[in-house]
């Protein structure tokens, strides 16, 4: 599940990462430090999203709740 994942740069090779979610880690290698980079940037950014999409999801229940109610 992307929301309850880490992902995290491994400070001994600076072309890998590391992604750990609840159950595995999963260990990705780039061809160079930029791309390595680029793919940890891609997962964050996914992340916050689905994070925020998760967020916003709650919100409007509560909205269509509440009108409902009315």
């Amino acid at each position: 599940n992307l929301l309850t994942c880490q992902v995290k740069r491994n400070p001994e090779d600076k072309k890998s990462f590391d992604l750990f979610s609840h159950d595995r880690t999963y260990h990705f290698q780039a061809d160079d430090e930029a791309e390595c980079q680029i793919w940890v940037s891609v997962l964050q950014n996914s992340k916050e999203e689905a994070l925020n999409m998760a967020f916003k999801g709650d919100q409007d229940e509560g909205e269509n709740n509440i009108v409902q109610e009315l």
